[in-house]
């Protein structure tokens, strides 16, 4: 006979474990996907999703009618990483050329066409999505640099005969420079939040240092926005070091000294450090930071030794760049506050040897506008130190928000991205750009249906106007996710998060991929003699 009053004390026990084996049974059972209980079972890793489902925020799975108050009153969209990544980590080539070897004989070179690497969780996905690369588009350019009618505008460049010039021509030549060994190329990739913590850009540049070698790690911020951000573009800062402001986005400007960063950092007291690590070959160092009549003084050390002394006080305000050179070896860089007082913006890891750095700016909530806000002149200034080769642009997710609230306009849309581009020229006016459409959004409605969102096609044809108009070439990166309606099939592919706006790193890593076949692709089918 059973005991029944084991059943009646463990009654809410053996409830919840009936429930869970009931529900278990059911989803792993051939039944349509309708009918089970939950979907786990049928993800390509069910151990990693269900890790996800259950330890994801809770702040990251908003309700339907939640998702369009994801952005503040700022229009800032909450900055929601995620860090887990699918193929390992994703990590910089080491600057491997001896020190002094900036040429090798050109004479020895031979025109290679780029490969695409074993990516196999990543090609599965591409197949399972229907996903294709869209090819680089790159206007026709006349003599002088402007904008010229293009006979053959999809071509990717192949029919160079038929223009005088190409966008991206330059930045081509650059890359074919650095690959006979004749010296570095520089990137600048400036975007909102979905390359805030380095996603999508930390595959290109992973992919383009494989093909063409590291010259350093570019520019980093002196530490993470918040602790949501990965660490893979910035220093790792004491407590002491106050975010001035949260990104010029905000709204909450005391001032507009803030380089071509768009946020920098305080020391509060003596003894507050910001550390870099790896140096990763790097052999100059560039601190880039704001001297003004409060400044206080850094001291900056490569490992334990000291490299110099930089006094950030002075009687005029401005932003200034100091260069140290780096010992060979060194693992990191410190720098360390000897007072109160020091506002930095971060600083730039390279070297002056064959290779590349793609350095990633990314503030959450950007448009072209919010990149406008920092002091212009500053801007020019700092960004012509740099000395890019390259300026990609991937904006535009934050304006479709902003249309679709009527907070913004097309035609202002179309202003303020000219002007970015017209500000980004003014510290190199040779200097190439590459435009990057955005995502697909959607509005969710009852029943878990998902509604693509209008304005996003209306932002897509302004960035795909100014980019032939500017003479910039295009990468649409809305038709290689799988254009109108590929946002619900990237959602039931888990790539990606509950916000419906940012990709899981695996997502991200798919479009960084995509990405870089497209520039390699066009790169490799460019005009020229070997």
């Amino acid at each position: 006979m059973v005991d029944s009053s084991f059943f009646r004390r463990h009654a809410t026990g053996v409830t919840i474990a009936s429930y869970f084996a009931v529900c278990v049974g059911l989803s792993l059972a051939p039944l349509p996907a309708w009918l089970k209980p939950v979907d786990l079972f049928d993800a390509d890793d069910p151990v990693q999703a269900f890790r996800e489902s259950v330890f994801t925020q809770p702040e990251a799975i908003p309700l339907p009618d939640q998702l369009d108050d994801q952005v503040q009153a700022s229009g800032d969209p909450l900055l929601l990483e995620d860090t887990s990544t699918d193929e390992g980590p994703t990590a910089e080539v080491t600057v491997t050329a001896p020190e002094g070897a900036t040429e090798v004989d050109a004479s020895a070179w031979t025109r290679t066409t780029w490969k695409r690497p074993q990516r196999p969780r990543l090609e599965r996905y591409a197949a399972r999505l229907g996903l294709e690369a869209a090819p680089l588009e790159r206007p026709c350019l006349a003599g002088d640099g402007s904008a010229a009618e293009d006979p053959a505008p999809n071509d990717g460049g192949a029919g160079h005969a038929e223009c005088e010039a190409r966008a991206l021509d330059g930045f081509f030549a650059a890359l074919e420079r650095t690959e006979r060994g004749e010296g570095p190329v520089r990137v600048v990739h400036f975007g909102d939040s979905l390359i805030a913590s380095d996603k999508i850009a930390d595959r290109v540049r992973m992919r383009m240092q494989e093909r063409f070698g590291s010259s350093g790690r570019g520019f980093l911020l002196g530490k993470r926005f918040n602790q949501f951000q990965r660490g893979n573009r910035s220093g790792r800062g004491s407590k002491g070091w106050a975010l001035d402001v949260f990104t010029v986005s905000l709204n909450k400007l005391r001032d507009r000294h803030f380089g071509f960063s768009g946020a920098s950092f305080t020391a509060e007291k003596s003894g507050e450090t910001l550390r870099f690590a790896p140096v990763g070959g790097s052999t100059q160092l560039d601190l880039l930071y704001l001297q003004r009549p409060a400044g206080g003084d850094v001291i900056l050390r490569a490992d334990e030794t000291e490299i110099g002394r930089v006094s950030t006080r002075g009687e005029e305000t401005l932003a200034r760049v100091h260069r140290l050179d780096v010992p060979s070896g060194a693992k990191a860089v410190m720098l360390e506050s000897t007072g109160p007082g020091a506002r930095v913006f971060g600083l730039t890891l390279q070297a002056d040897v064959p290779g590349i750095t793609w350095s990633t700016l990314g503030l959450p909530g950007a448009t072209s506008e919010v990149w406008l806000r920092p002091d212009e002149e500053e801007f020019v200034r700092l960004l012509a130190e740099h000395g890019p080769d390259l300026a990609v642009v991937m904006l535009g997710g934050n304006d479709g928000l902003m249309l679709a609230k009527k907070r913004t306009t097309a035609a202002a849309v179309e202003r303020d991205l000219r002007a970015f581009l017209k500000r980004i020229r003014r510290a190199k006016p040779e200097l190439d750009c590459l435009l990057v459409t955005p995502l697909e959004a959607v509005r969710a409605k009852g029943g878990g249906r998902l509604v693509p969102k209008p304005e996003v096609a209306v932002v897509i044809d302004v960035i795909g106007k100014v980019a032939r108009t500017e003479g910039c070439g295009l990468w649409d990166m809305y038709a290689s996710m799988g254009g109108k309606g590929s946002l619900r099939r990237w959602v039931k592919a888990r790539l990606m998060l509950g916000d419906l706006i940012h990709p899981r790193s695996r997502g991200s890593d798919l479009l960084g991929e995509m990405m870089v076949e497209a520039i390699m692709e066009a790169y490799d089918a460019r005009e020229g003699d070997d």
